[in-house]
């Protein structure tokens, strides 16, 4: 089985960077078109997966290396295979790779991104508070459920310079944005 939304997230501070595996021996080329199925939001923001989602998707868009499986279709097809697989809705899936080839094939994607949102919020510390934002990202293969890359990244809105020369801080929008941008980073070389 290949759990759906369960990844490890290294925790880390501000100026670290991002953490990645690329598969060795794969051409990318034959993969046209992804999806990015809903993150799994281990936080306590009810809504930080569907930001990071769309997040995630624009970069994507950006990088122009793929197409995008429509975001409602994808919604909509994950709700469909989890029902007839005998899941209910909110329920926590460990997604196998008949489950991958299902939704893949019901999308007509080569390979989907899966992830998770492990940290997303305020936290104190020093005195001073702070966002956080950490998040788990991997492309995975429709045919052969083989995680062909992984990144992640976790990073903090506040730094020592910031604090000691009162920059304002960054906030959780701002800084998702950049925790994303660095893990595609790792993927798409840019940043």
């Amino acid at each position: 089985m290949i759990p759906l939304f369960g990844f490890l997230v290294v925790h880390s501070g501000c100026g670290t960077s991002p953490k990645q595996y690329i598969r060795t021996n794969v051409n990318f080329q034959y993969i046209k078109k992804v999806a990015v199925l809903p993150l799994n939001n281990l936080t306590d923001d009810k809504y930080a997966g569907e930001k990071l989602k769309s997040m995630i998707v624009m970069n994507i868009l950006e990088s122009g290396v793929f197409e995008v499986a429509e975001d409602g279709e994808v919604n909509k097809v994950v709700v469909d295979v989890f029902r007839e697989m005998g899941f209910r809705e909110g329920e926590l899936v460990a997604l196998d790779i008949e489950g991958i080839k299902r939704i893949s094939e019901k999308l007509g994607v080569q390979a989907i991104f899966i992830g998770s949102v492990e940290s997303y919020g305020q936290n104190r510390g020093g005195g001073s508070q702070y966002a956080v934002v950490s998040l788990s990202l991997r492309l995975v293969e429709s045919n052969s459920g083989l995680t062909l890359w992984r990144g992640f990244h976790s990073q903090k809105g506040s730094s020592l310079m910031r604090s000691i020369f009162g920059i304002e801080q960054k906030g959780e929008i701002e800084l998702s944005n950049e925790v994303v941008k660095k893990v595609f980073a790792t993927f798409f070389g840019k940043y």
